[in-house]
């Protein structure tokens, strides 16, 4: 699969259409009223498949494409600061979700609901600024 292919993939999700669709300064679902992302997907034993590594850069992927979202949508009150350009974050979400789906053998179906899972625990605020530190080191040691 190569990178572009990836790229319009990750774009066209379910998880990046209902971002999207959002109105600016609306809630992000709670972790108990989100929407379906894809059927019968047991992201319990996809979860199970990552590594410590993996995980974080399912976090991270998450939460970078939160903040580019937010930022994109205006809503930058008690956003963490990023030192990092929005191609820079893009770049991390599309690498580390082909690594994922090629290393930890994840489904498109399963890498998108757990992405939405992640995004849905990232929706509070301080987790958002409490995942960044970490988030931005590991941006740091991608090389992008």
């Amino acid at each position: 699969m190569t990178i572009r292919t990836i790229v319009s993939w990750l774009s066209s999700t379910a998880f990046m259409s209902s971002l999207a669709a959002m109105p600016a300064h609306a809630a992000l679902p709670a972790p108990d009223h989100a929407p379906v992302v894809a059927d019968n997907v047991d992201t319990a034993a996809a979860r199970a498949r990552l590594d410590p590594a993996q995980r974080q850069l399912l976090r991270c992927s998450a939460a970078f494409a939160l903040v580019s979202h937010l930022k994109s949508r205006g809503d930058v009150a008690d956003l963490p600061t990023m030192p990092a350009t929005d191609d820079r974050l893009q770049e991390y979400f599309v690498r580390a979700g082909a690594e994922l789906m090629d290393k930890a053998g994840l489904s498109r179906a399963e890498l998108s609901a757990l992405l939405a899972q992640e995004v849905r625990a990232l929706s509070d605020r301080q987790a958002l600024n409490a995942a960044m530190p970490t988030c931005a080191a590991s941006l740091e040691a991608s090389g992008l």
